[in-house]
């Protein structure tokens, strides 16, 4: 069930805050800053979503950065923090999307032809610390020792999603899904046969990655 926002109130998740004062509904994160006037009994929902629309829809391609990087041997099932977004639903129209983090974006491949990814920095986890609010499950079939650097999610949309809430904050869980071996890097592949990332991956030795702003 989503989180609901009454009169008076105030929902801050990370830099993402949604308040209700009177008949104004404010929406704040790093990159949006959104007043809406409410007019007659207006109930405000949020609930978590996928991290494609903050700042704006620009990849559904997500890049979950390990640092330092980890060595796999003989592992079969991987949990490793990941992003998330809020969708802020009055009545039944969705008003925005704000993100409890800073966003940053990456390029897979070269500047001209390689693949925008959104870009996270991860971590490898067990169980469910204290503190981690979302995290996805990637099965792991290759043999011996794997040094690994990270994992590209080709479409975090079709990735399966699911949550909790508890104490004004949402649990999400991303997963489970089966992963592949490319390079230093864990892929999971979009469900489509010619996707612009499988390209870039077939016809480049290495990749590359070039922070963005």
């Amino acid at each position: 069930m989503p989180l609901t926002v009454s009169d008076g109130e105030e929902l801050r998740i990370g830099e993402a805050s949604v308040k209700v004062e009177g008949r104004l509904l404010m929406l704040r994160d790093l990159y949006t800053k959104k007043e809406f006037r409410l007019q007659g009994n207006v109930e405000v929902r949020v609930e978590p979503n996928v991290p494609v629309h903050v700042p704006k829809q620009l990849t559904s391609c997500v890049l979950l950065k390990l640092n330092p990087p980890s060595l796999l041997q003989g592992v079969k099932e991987l949990r490793l923090t990941a992003p998330y977004e809020l969708r802020v639903v009055a009545g039944s129209e969705v008003v925005g999307y704000l993100s409890p983090f800073a966003v940053k974006y990456t390029v897979i491949g070269t500047p001209s032809e390689g693949v925008i990814c959104r870009f996270h920095p991860s971590e490898v986890i067990d169980g469910l610390p204290l503190g981690v609010e979302a995290f996805i499950d990637l099965g792991v079939s290759e043999e011996g020792p794997s040094l690994i650097e990270g994992v590209v999610l080709e479409d975090v949309v079709t990735v399966p999603m699911k949550y909790e809430v508890g104490e004004g904050r949402f649990f999400v869980a991303y997963g489970p899904v089966k992963t592949t071996r490319t390079g230093k890097f864990l892929l999971v592949p979009a469900r489509t046969a010619l996707s612009s990332l499988g390209v870039v991956l077939k016809s480049a030795a290495n990749l590359n990655f070039l922070r963005g702003p």
